[in-house]
């Protein structure tokens, strides 16, 4: 259950670039949402971390399967193309986000923080 406000992070893709330098969220939070608009450009969007903001490495989730799997935690190209909101499961302070394409027109994006 949630008992602190809601905060807003947001951060830009460039248009004519593929990763958004990074987004700082001031601290970890209980539950991270990433709020995307719709991309004009069909790319996948992969999520990296990092706890000092200049060593970004790729967010692992674990794959539910016998025996456990992992793999880069990635946002499909179906979301991206139309736009929605996704929970991210990290206790990340810094996020950074690389598209697999550059992107016309930039792209906005808003982590959605709660405590």
């Amino acid at each position: 259950m949630s008992y602190g406000p809601v905060k807003i992070f947001a951060g830009t893709i460039a248009s004519a670039a593929s990763t958004l330098t990074s987004l700082n969220l001031s601290k970890s939070w209980s539950k991270v949402y990433l709020q995307l608009p719709t991309f004009s450009t069909a790319a996948q969007l992969a999520v990296f971390g990092s706890t000092d903001n200049s060593t970004f490495y790729p967010l692992i989730e674990r794959v539910a399967s016998v025996p456990p799997q992992f793999q880069s935690y990635t946002v499909g190209t179906g979301v991206a193309s139309s736009g929605g909101i996704i929970l991210l499961d990290t206790p990340m302070q810094y996020l950074q986000f690389r598209a697999s394409a550059v992107v016309d027109n930039g792209v906005a994006l808003n982590a959605i923080c709660v405590d």
